[in-house]
């Protein structure tokens, strides 16, 4: 689908959590009110935040444990091309990028 699952920085891992599992991803874009893109929060990052965080990670928010640097395509990408960045990168979400637009 072209929907893109957007999470606020000041929202709690456990909200992020359950937005994940309610929508059957593995990460969601972090965004500014103006909708600006902050980072990535993915169910890697937040079991890695338990790994680090110990107890209370649940209440951290994302922008604590997004991936900042973001890792991004566009719709011209080759998928050998995406498939390389993921690699390189070890990430397993590519954002997808028009003129700077997310598309």
């Amino acid at each position: 689908g072209h929907e893109v699952v957007s999470v606020s920085p000041d929202d709690k891992a456990l909200a992020v959590a359950r937005v994940l599992t309610k929508r059957g991803i593995g990460a969601a874009l972090v965004r500014d009110a103006a909708g600006g893109m902050l980072g990535i929060i993915s169910e890697r990052d937040i079991v890695r935040g338990m790994a680090n965080q110990g107890q209370g990670t649940t209440q951290l928010p994302a922008e604590k444990l997004m991936t900042r640097d973001l890792v991004t395509v566009t719709p011209h990408t080759r998928v050998s091309e995406a498939m390389e960045l993921m690699t390189n990168h070890r990430v397993r979400h590519l954002p997808v990028l028009e003129n700077g637009e997310l598309v």
